[in-house]
């Protein structure tokens, strides 16, 4: 994505060493560990790694939705707080990632909508309505009369995903968090949802947390990139910039996974990184990429690296800390 997002003087979300350890029967959980970023007012940033890299529980957890003990610090237009559950809804929402789990059967889709804004905003049913109408007539739904009054499992995906959205934005929230919200769509209707997106932040100015496991989704909507890896942050930076010039070796082998279609390259085969995800059930102290990095070094498996800047970019790699490797 190109365009920039004018840097205020505080941010949105500060997010200051985060982690989650959750209680198992068989162990504790290090769902995620020591994760920082900021995110400022109008900013998409889009979070991606392989499935199991904490991506989704780590904002799960922001949210409040996951239960668990939980370090490090959260400040939301300032103010300091354990998580955002006290925002849900009315400041902060979220679209999950399939919505014929997210909207209850047993209801019209109409009520279910209505309800968030006599729930969150205390407004009568009757202007609930019209301002739900208005929302839908905004996403560009057909006959929206008639979607209030059917259930949702009379819709496609594509439509139901929409309707997440609205339910999403009722309350203009300041802050937008969207869980894989293409991964169940169609190429047509992943295209839809994106300019969806793209559309709603322009008029609301709202900020984006878009997790997803596929790099060109996130590259079309995302101003900076946040690459985790088993629940910690490996890279993090403009998306331009990362998606040419990744810093990380885990960074490098997610784009190197990714199919070529240039002439000449389509024969060849894919490229993969080798090894599986690792246990977050008392995990090593050292970097939690190390056993399967190309570039490892002694120390990465004895000793977890800090995150070190390099221009526009954050990496948490031995490679370019201190006294490391190439810079």
């Amino acid at each position: 994505m190109s365009d920039t997002v004018p840097l205020g003087s505080a941010p949105l979300l500060a997010v200051d060493g985060f982690s989650v350890r959750l209680r198992l029967p068989y162990g504790e959980l290090h769902a995620c560990e020591n994760v920082s970023f900021d995110l400022q007012a109008g900013e998409s940033l889009g979070v991606v790694g392989e499935s199991g890299s904490g991506k989704s529980v780590t904002m799960l957890s922001m949210m409040g939705l996951i239960r668990g003990r939980k370090e490090g610090t959260l400040h939301f237009k300032g103010a300091r707080m354990e998580d955002l559950s006290p925002l849900r809804g009315r400041d902060v929402s979220m679209v999950f990632q399939n919505p014929l789990n997210s909207l209850n059967p047993s209801l019209r889709i109409g009520k279910q909508l209505t309800e968030v804004l006599t729930e969150h905003l205390g407004l009568g049913r009757r202007e609930a309505e019209k301002r739900v109408l208005s929302m839908m007539e905004r996403l560009a739904v057909p006959e929206p009369d008639k979607l209030m009054r059917r259930y949702p499992f009379e819709y496609s995906g594509g439509m139901r995903q929409r309707v997440m959205i609205a339910m999403a934005m009722l309350c203009e929230p300041d802050l937008l968090i969207a869980d894989e919200p293409t991964t169940a769509l169609d190429v047509t209707n992943q295209a839809q949802i994106l300019h969806l997106f793209r559309e709603l932040q322009e008029r609301f100015g709202t900020s984006l947390i878009f997790i997803s496991h596929d790099l060109s989704v996130v590259s079309q909507i995302a101003h900076r990139v946040m690459v985790m890896y088993a629940g910690a942050m490996m890279e993090m930076g403009p998306s331009e910039t990362l998606f040419c010039t990744p810093l990380h070796p885990y960074t490098r082998g997610l784009i190197d996974s990714l199919p070529r279609l240039l002439p000449g390259e389509r024969k060849k085969p894919l490229a993969s990184i080798p090894g599986t995800m690792p246990s977050l059930i008392a995990p090593s102290k050292g970097c939690r990429f190390s056993p399967r990095c190309p570039q490892a070094q002694e120390r990465c498996a004895l000793q977890a690296p800090k995150a070190v800047r390099r221009a526009d970019r954050t990496v948490c790699c031995w490679l370019y800390a201190e006294g490391g490797g190439p810079r």
